[in-house]
């Protein structure tokens, strides 16, 4: 079939150039490309190498219908996510979107929920995270600022979490949510404002934390939630309260679900926590786990780290 390219280990694909009027496709350089049949532009490259990585650029100032290609055009947060989430992922491992300092309040949930090559990578300001604040004005039930899903994976670092909206218990808001075997990884995170949780991890998910991890604000169930199968994980040496939070539960787990420490956590300052662990069979359905320590369904215990 005259309108096929041959290619030959080794070799450099030899050129096809189609007649007028027979599609084409180009791309870079990097990519394959066929002619337009008028220009001799019938020549097949290699695909682009997988280590590939593509930038959006964002800052408080940005427009959603910028390309956000360049620091000079950046887009605002929500377009960064669905523009990485049209994007051809196809020799691309990692996609970073590059979040300038500021405030970036945003009306509705950052959504991501597909499987890629690689982690979406939410990058801000991790020496000083207080300068990249991502602020919710919404209420919703049980959902997060940040909702990962359905195997999505996202890395994000060197951000600040936190809501204005009014404490009100209808506001069933948390600040990061991993469901359906999603994967979180997280460094350099503040949680402010008003949540029912900071953390919540379901559905056969984990949420790791890494480098620093701050919480300045209140939250009316618990700080970590991790249920039906699903992992909590903390890296960080240390964690620092600030503005005396108030936390009912620091960490409840149930459904089979784990909460690792592993390292030997510091606290430091001023807080307010009624239970450390709240470790529920939930309807005697199965026991979740702590480690270090036993799988015993019992409340309030402190395995080593001192609230």
């Amino acid at each position: 079939m005259s309108n096929l390219l041959q290619f030959k280990r080794g070799e450099w694909a030899t050129s096809y150039v189609p007649v007028v009027g027979e599609p084409y496709y180009i791309m870079d350089t990097n990519e394959l490309r066929v002619g337009d049949g008028v220009s001799n532009k019938g020549v097949g490259w290699m695909s682009r190498p997988i280590t590939a990585t593509y930038n959006i650029y964002v800052s408080p100032s940005g427009s959603y219908a910028a390309s956000g290609l360049t620091p000079d055009d950046t887009t605002t947060l929500v377009g960064a996510i669905d523009k990485a989430n049209k994007l051809d992922w196809n020799g691309y491992n990692r996609v970073f979107i590059q979040v300038a300092d500021g405030t970036y309040t945003v009306s509705q949930s950052i959504q991501w929920s597909e499987m890629k090559n690689g982690p979406l990578m939410i990058i801000g300001n991790s020496a000083s995270p207080q300068n990249v604040i991502i602020n919710s004005n919404f209420t919703q039930s049980w959902g997060g600022i940040l909702n990962v899903g359905d195997g999505g994976f996202v890395y994000i670092s060197g951000v600040s979490f936190q809501t204005t909206y009014a404490d009100v218990a209808t506001n069933y808001q948390v600040a990061i949510g991993a469901y359906n075997g999603a994967h979180v990884a997280a460094e350099n995170i503040r949680f402010g404002g008003t949540f029912v949780r900071y953390v919540q991890s379901g559905d056969k998910s984990v949420v790791s934390f890494g480098g620093s991890l701050n919480m300045y604000g209140k939250v009316r169930d618990s700080a970590f939630c991790a249920y039906r199968d699903s992992e909590i994980i903390i890296y960080c040496p240390s964690i620092t309260f600030s503005n005396n939070p108030v936390i009912p539960t620091f960490i409840y787990l149930t459904e089979g679900s784990v909460f690792n420490n592993y390292n030997t956590i510091t606290f430091t300052g001023t807080r307010t926590v009624t239970n450390k662990y709240t470790i529920s069979q939930f309807s005697s359905i199965r026991g979740s786990t702590q480690y270090p320590g036993s799988s015993t369904n019992t409340a309030n215990m402190s395995r080593g780290l001192t609230l």
